[in-house]
């Protein structure tokens, strides 16, 4: 993968470390899907602003919403390369 940037999916990226892993990749130049609840997808508004793709997802959701999820993320950028699940429950 030289010279090649990576596809990040990460996920919990409303706040603390998974915000600042997002910030961290984009400016590296990578790609990045930040991923949060319903609840909280607005908070990613600005990460969206800086280049990240969103998706809502739910970590506790069903084996095939997951599946969902995870099918729009690689069709966003053809694959990912590095998986952070740094979802909490709340």
């Amino acid at each position: 993968m030289t010279n090649q940037h990576l596809v990040w999916l990460i996920t919990g990226t409303s706040s603390g470390l998974g915000r600042e892993l997002v910030v961290a990749a984009l400016k590296r130049g990578d790609k990045v899907i930040a991923t949060a609840r319903a609840r909280s997808l607005n908070r990613l508004d600005d990460l969206k602003v800086k280049g990240a793709d969103i998706l809502e997802l739910d970590v506790t959701d069903t084996l095939g919403n997951l599946r969902e999820v995870a099918r729009k993320a690689v069709e966003l950028h053809g694959r990912v390369d590095v998986l952070i699940n740094n979802a909490g429950q709340r």
